[in-house]
């Protein structure tokens, strides 16, 4: 399942993303397993049925994805807490 704590990453479930190099470039490769990804869509969708997914590299160039959980209204909130 995935991880949902606010100040970790959100791993999509079901979402495998693989970095392929060939002598015309990298090739990114995403594998998505349907059942797996699709409940991790519907338990993480916003009000308008989205989801925004990055893929990053760690440390050593192996690319990952993490759920993008910024939201615009979020960081206004969180904004406007902070001035009172």
């Amino acid at each position: 399942m995935a991880n949902k704590n606010q100040n970790s990453k959100v791993f999509p479930d079901g979402f495998i993303v693989k970095k392929q190099g060939t002598t015309y470039g990298d090739i990114i490769k995403v594998s998505i397993k349907a059942d797996e990804f699709g409940k991790f869509v519907k338990a993480h969708k916003d009000e308008n049925g989205w989801i925004n997914i990055d893929i990053l590299e760690n440390r050593e160039g192996k690319p990952y994805s993490v759920l993008n959980t910024f939201s615009a209204k979020s960081a206004k909130k969180e904004e406007e807490e902070e001035l009172f």
